[in-house]
């Protein structure tokens, strides 16, 4: 069962009409990649110059990453 379905099923189960998304957790297995949160007027600012580099060179292969998400929410 996805995220969303299980917060939104737990908050009617409480009786609560919704949630809100309160914290977001992402790690890997490598330990290598770990996201910061962004906010949504900086990523905007940042989309131009991004869309202007050049392209990353890639290697032809394959490549298992394994990622672990979690989350909490406040019901409401």
């Amino acid at each position: 069962q996805s995220f969303k379905a299980r917060a939104a099923d737990l908050s009617r189960q409480f009786g609560f009409s919704g949630y809100s998304l309160r914290e977001v957790s992402v790690s890997s297995s490598d330990g290598g990649y770990s996201p910061r949160p962004r906010l949504m007027a900086a990523e905007a600012k940042m989309a131009a110059p991004m869309a202007a580099m050049a392209d990353l060179p890639v290697e032809a292969g394959r490549s298992t990453v394994t990622v672990t998400v979690s989350g909490s929410i406040q019901m409401n």
